[in-house]
Formats: C-alpha cells, sequence, structure tokens
C-alpha cells in the first residue's frame, strides 16, 4: 500500500513537472513565431514599396512604406494610417496579432514628428518590439526618424 501511495505522489509530481516544462515550451513556440511575424512586417513595411507601388487605401495588395530601403513615403503613411486594423493585419499577414507602431523624430527638430497606428498593448501574455532608425520623406527633406512596431497577441 505504501509502494502504492509513492508511485502515485511520484507520478503527480512528474505529470506536474512535465506539463509546466510543456506550458513553457509553448509559450517559447508563440515568442518565436512571434518574433519571425514582427521582423518580418517590419522589413516589409521599411524596406519594400508595397504593392502596387503606387498603392492606395482602395488598390493594395501588400502593403510597404519605403521610397527606397528606410526611407518611409509621408504619403503612404498617410493611406497606410487611414487603414483599418483588421485591412493592415490582413494585408501583412498576421492572422489574430495584433499591431502597434510609432514613428517618431529621432533627433530634437523644431518640428516634432508621430505618427501612431494600432493601440499599445497593455496586458498581453507576448509582445514582440522591433526597432528600427529610417528616414521620412517630408516634402523632398529626410527627417530621421524612429521606428518602433510591436506585434502582440
Amino acid at each position: 500500500m505504501v509502494v502504492v501511495v509513492f508511485f502515485l505522489s511520484l507520478l503527480f509530481v512528474f505529470n506536474s513537472y512535465v506539463s509546466g516544462r510543456l506550458e513553457e515550451f509553448s509559450l517559447y513556440n508563440e515568442y518565436s513565431r512571434l518574433r519571425n511575424k514582427a521582423i518580418r512586417v517590419t522589413d516589409l513595411l521599411l524596406r519594400t514599396p508595397g504593392l502596387p507601388e503606387d498603392w492606395n487605401e482602395s488598390n493594395y495588395l501588400q502593403l510597404g512604406l519605403a521610397e527606397e530601403e528606410y526611407i518611409i513615403s509621408s504619403q503612404k503613411l498617410d493611406q497606410f494610417l487611414n487603414l483599418s486594423e483588421e485591412e493592415v493585419a490582413d494585408s501583412l499577414g498576421l492572422g489574430s496579432y495584433r499591431l502597434f507602431l510609432n514613428i517618431s523624430s529621432a533627433l530634437n527638430y523644431t518640428s516634432w514628428v508621430e505618427y501612431i497606428f494600432g493601440e499599445y498593448p497593455s496586458s498581453s501574455q507576448v509582445a514582440i518590439p522591433v526597432r528600427r532608425l529610417a528616414l521620412l520623406d517630408v516634402n523632398g527633406k529626410n527627417i530621421p526618424v524612429k521606428v518602433l512596431l510591436v506585434v502582440w497577441k
């Protein structure tokens, strides 16, 4: 009888340990998938012009904000900001993940720029931030900007 109780106790402890490890592994896989999506989305937005290259709110196949690599078109950014979160998520292949984008001046200019799209994740289980430096073309003048993109669930 004592052996059976000991065996069942040992089995319970082992099961609890394995369950905890499986949960950690599942969270790690979620984190890894989300990290890859965040990097891919950042590259799409900052390194490609989108499809077609002169896309607008009604004819885009793939979103992209770049005039050239890491030079953001202010016209495309304005079009992007007019889209819904669902439209952006569908175009970028985010599925059930959410997106937050903040583009702000990298230096202390007299004219500060800041663009925000989406909701910042206040209490999500998994959120992956990606930070990049880029240039924002405003009337032919390239302004250094910080780009913060967060993909979250």
